[in-house]
């Protein structure tokens, strides 16, 4: 039996099998009637992306004759061979490996959604003690970026000054924010710490950023 594998989007999945375990069973070749021995062995199938396994699917067994190599599948084994292998089968557990990929989504999940979390409370804590030097990544409207620094603070107003230029990327706004003093206006925009979190109101501070 050759592994079933599909490919869509440059995604390659599909169903593979282990075997679990071999054994020798003294039953008559329905081919040949040798009487020599057969092998039975039990596989576990599961489904793969990436040849990563994701979940395990069901076991199946299959007997090959030690003379003429014919092979049968446990769906058409005879009532005494099916015995065999039920018990062979019972013997075997699902291997945790073929978790693996299960595994490490959940993984990357949970880390994605602690790394969210800290960002929150991190951005929460840098909105409600602004520093000068922060600097604020806004997105003004659709596709229009840019960024402003704070420049002083007393007790209940912030005073922020704004870049000259604007990006119509988020990425862009690495390179800005590595400009000097100079690239950003002279003039001081004073907002009321209480009204940072709508001051640019309709658009919105993506993040912030402090050495």
């Amino acid at each position: 039996m050759s592994p079933i594998k599909h490919e869509f989007m440059l995604v390659v999945y599909g169903f593979k099998r282990k075997r679990l375990s071999i054994e020798s069973v003294f039953k008559a070749c329905t081919i040949c009637g040798a009487t020599e021995g057969m092998h039975l062995a039990v596989f576990q199938k599961y489904f793969h992306v990436y040849h990563l396994p994701f979940f395990p699917l069901r076991k199946f067994g299959a007997v090959q004759c030690s003379k003429c190599v014919y092979e049968i599948e446990s769906q058409d084994f005879r009532p005494e061979l099916k015995h065999d292998y039920e018990n062979a089968k019972r013997k075997t557990r699902t291997p945790i490996w073929t978790f693996s990929g299960t595994a490490i989504v959940v993984a990357l999940i949970v880390l994605l959604v602690f790394s969210v979390q800290q960002k929150n409370k991190r951005f929460a804590e840098y909105l409600s003690s602004p520093q000068v030097g922060d600097i604020y990544e806004v997105k003004h409207s659709h596709q229009v970026f840019t960024v402003y620094k704070v420049q002083w603070v007393s007790q209940d107003t912030v005073f922020v000054v704004g870049h000259q230029y604007q990006t119509d990327q988020a990425s862009g706004l690495k390179s800005m924010m590595e400009q000097g003093d100079e690239a950003y206006y002279p003039e001081l925009i004073p907002i009321l710490k209480t009204e940072l979190k709508t001051a640019f109101s309709p658009g919105f501070i993506r993040d912030i950023n402090r050495k």
